[in-house]
């Protein structure tokens, strides 16, 4: 049997510079969509925030579609799905959850 050659993980390091005036160029958007009882699809892309500049309304949903660019999709079963919920709702809380 041969032996695999060992891949050592390399850290990128990324900065984003605070630059006064300076407006994002995208942001993140999910779509979930569910599949039947046991399955969601989540769908992750990109939109330019600029596109709705001046539609969005706290009180009410923009009244336009925006154009999304897709970046990938993903199937979770519910197990998964619950599980996650779980986890955004302990960090959005401020807590922890052990499984």
């Amino acid at each position: 049997m041969t032996e695999e050659p060992k891949i050592k993980a390399q850290e990128i390091k990324l900065s984003f510079p605070y630059i006064k005036n300076n407006l994002p160029s995208f942001t993140n958007a999910v779509l979930v969509n569910m599949v039947s009882k046991e399955a969601f699809i989540l769908d992750f892309g990109f939109f330019d925030p600029l596109s709705v500049q001046g539609s969005v309304n706290l009180d009410s949903l923009p009244d336009s579609t925006c154009e999304v660019e897709s970046v990938s999709r993903l199937l979770l079963t519910r197990e998964v799905a619950e599980n996650l919920l779980k986890q955004l709702e302990s960090i959005l809380n401020g807590s922890i959850v052990k499984d």
